[in-house]
């Protein structure tokens, strides 16, 4: 029998929450000064007009900052995180697009695979990472093509006020889990560098009971269902991350940054295994290198601004009872330029150009030496305008216009119109507006794999239309800010992979999907005295169907929800603190999944909804110049049983300490 799940009710509430909300004042787009009772605001930013873009508080960002993204996201967006477990693949998909409809980008440079196409979250460290920002559908467009669902940006940055500081952190957990993060900044203000190091390792031998086995007690005719653990799942991973910053003057700065990582995991035992230790051990390992120089020059009233960035990936896969090897390595390299300038007042344009070139190769070896290899270059032409004009202090716009060129396609031309409206004259309640239209190449992988490469993929198309209320106040000690968007997205020739009669798999495009939903946000921070209360909270409501019949799916799958992808999600980040203590709260939920299109409701192909909690309590200290923290965390409080992906198990309650240095 399907069980009841309760996200009805929980949806109501939060609709019903949202308008109690919304019948109260609120407070600016930007900056806001409180006196005398009296709201003082400032003039919004023009360059969110239109744009649906969430923006993660540094100091959330630093109490996770021994987390990897894939965590970070799923604790505190509505995006979907697809993990196979603790260290392994992890990929993040926006309103039930593919996770190859999310692109990932790192002070401007993409950190997707080139040859399959999606970021793997489980392998960006949140340490080197200090700005985080989500930009949902159309928003993409800012910065980049191919992003149906969204962007997660992530950026470094320098502090000119730094002298010389550091912090190091240490954790040690269950399943023999160790965590060394140290940071060293040195500098002036002309010049300033920062190096930091990570490394961590686990056994990740957590212990689960296996329902894909069982045994038939002889006497109660029950199922008996084994209590096994994880096999083959250590992972370590180490990196480097080098930063030079400097400036000379009032107009030019330049910066330098290096990302160097390398990444060795076991690929665990499916629980439907039933071979000995021994067999079908497999590993792989992951070396990154990225490199990213810029010059910026700033004049009276616009902006000069030139990137140049490399990436080299090797990818090496292990099979030792079959000795079968592959080795995949890719490289990216791209120059880009851009002008900005204020026209007027009030005007504002952007111009860019940039080129890129992708350069992959992939071989085989088995037991009797090589056996296929393919390899496959891309060069890239992408064109950028935005021109932004505030015509009234309430009334805002933006016209966003991107070209690209890929060699074995047409050129394509994606164009974006962002409005804002100040609905209330203090700016506290913003009403948005956007329409886009964006294209998907399909990925290298998917033209030129051996076997099942198709070079007669269609590029993906998407239309999407989208509108949000923001809304915020600062008063007596309280921020808030909420915010509800609904959108809608129809995407043409959607690319998936299914097998073919060959006996392998093979990517085709799909007619036409429909995706659907609503996107809502709550920030509230609020001070008295000695106590400091912070929450952050998301939910998101996704209905994305295959629209029109289609052979290759089938009469069944038509109008059924898309694999993988939830209904529902939700989240929850709270904190609450006196004096030197803290206590931290995440709650973290997805209603069910299905993994077939025809959203069939059986135990081997249905994930059932699951809910996790995770607790965390620390103290401050500080000692002179030094910073203190030490921090206890429970993760999944409740020992919830759950599954993210069909065959990959997934840790029951644990543990983890952590002790924290500053200087």
């Amino acid at each position: 029998m399907k069980p009841i799940f309760t996200y009805s009710k929980l949806k109501s509430g939060l609709i019903f929450a949202l308008f109690l909300v919304l019948g109260s004042q609120s407070f600016a787009q930007k900056d806001t000064l409180i006196k005398n009772g009296v709201d003082i605001v400032a003039q919004r930013s023009e360059k969110i007009i239109g744009l649906q873009i969430q923006q993660l508080d540094t100091n959330l960002l630093n109490a996770k900052s021994h987390q990897n993204l894939s965590e970070v996201l799923m604790e505190n967006s509505s995006l979907f995180v697809k993990s196979e477990g603790r260290g392994a693949l992890s990929t993040v998909s926006f309103r039930g697009t593919s996770s190859t409809h999310t692109e990932v980008l790192w002070n401007g440079i993409s950190l997707k695979s080139p040859m399959l196409g999606v970021a793997d979250m489980s392998l960006i460290p949140m340490f080197f990472i200090d700005e985080l920002e989500i930009a949902y559908g159309g928003a993409s467009l800012t910065h980049t093509e191919g992003a149906l669902g969204g962007s997660v940006l992530l950026n470094t940055q320098a502090d000119w006020s730094n002298k010389f500081g550091g912090r190091f952190t240490q954790g040690l957990g269950s399943f023999t889990t160790i965590q060394d993060f140290a940071e060293i900044k040195l500098g002036n203000k002309n010049i300033q560098s920062n190096s930091r190091l990570m490394g961590q390792y686990s056994k990740n031998d957590f212990p689960f009971i296996n329902k894909n086995k069982a045994d038939i007690d002889p006497q109660t005719g029950e199922l008996l269902y084994p209590t096994e653990r994880n096999k083959n799942g250590n992972y370590r991973q180490w990196g480097l991350m080098q930063e030079l910053y400097a400036r000379w003057g009032e107009h030019w700065n330049m910066s330098v940054k290096y990302w160097g990582q390398i990444n060795q995991r076991a690929l665990p035992f499916l629980n439907t295994f039933e071979g000995d230790s021994y067999s079908n051990v497999s590993e792989q390992t992951i070396n990154n290198h990225r490199f990213n120089a810029e010059i910026v020059r700033y004049g009276k009233t616009s902006k000069w601004n030139f990137q140049s960035a490399f990436s080299d990936e090797n990818m090496l896969y292990e099979k030792q009872q079959l000795s079968y090897e592959s080795n995949s390595h890719s490289q990216l390299f791209f120059e880009k330029l851009k002008y900005e300038h204020q026209v007027f007042e009030n005007s504002y344009f952007n111009i860019q150009y940039q080129i890129q070139f992708t350069s992959i190769l992939s071989e085989e070896f088995g037991e009797f030496g090589h056996q296929q290899k393919y390899s496959a270059n891309r060069i890239e032409h992408h064109g950028f305008f935005s021109w932004r004009q505030k015509w009234t202090t309430r009334f805002q716009s933006v016209i966003i216009l991107r070209t690209q060129k890929i060699e074995e396609y047409s050129l394509d031309y994606l164009p974006y119109l962002g409005l804002d409206y100040l609905l209330t004259k203090q700016g506290s309640i913003i009403l948005k507006l956007a329409i886009s239209k964006n294209k998907h190449y399909p990925s290298l992988n998917d033209l030129h794999m051996l076997p099942g490469g198709n070079p007669n993929l269609k590029t993906e198309n998407a239309n999407t239309l989208e509108s949000s209320v923001e809304y915020r106040k600062v008063w007596k000690g309280i921020k808030f800010k909420n915010s509800l968007g609904v959108y809608y997205s129809k995407i043409d020739d959607w690319v998936i992979w299914i097998p073919s009669p060959m006996g392998y798999w093979t990517p085709e495009n799909v007619k036409e999907v429909e995706s659907k939903g609503l996107e809502w946000q709550l920030q509230l921070n609020y001070s008295l005295k000695k106590w400091t209360f912070q929450t952050n909270a998301t939910y998101a409501y996704i209905s994305a169907v295959q629209s029109k019949e289609d052979d290759l799916w089938g009469a069944d799958s038509y109008r059924k929800q898309l694999v993988y992808v939830p209904k529902h999600t939700f989240n929850f980040w709270g904190q609450i603190s006196w004096s030197n203590l803290f206590l931290r709260y995440q709650h973290s939920s997805y209603s069910e999944r299905f993994t077939t299109s025809t959203n069939e409701i059986t135990s081997r192909d249905w994930l059932y909804p699951y809910f996790m909690n995770d607790l965390s309590l620390g103290k401050h200290w500080q000692w002179t110049s030094l910073k203190l923290e030490t921090r206890f965390s429970i993760y999944n409080l409740f020992d919830e049983k759950y599954r993210s992906v069909l065959g990959r198990s997934m840790p029951g309650r644990n543990y983890m300490f952590h002790f924290n240095i500053q200087f």
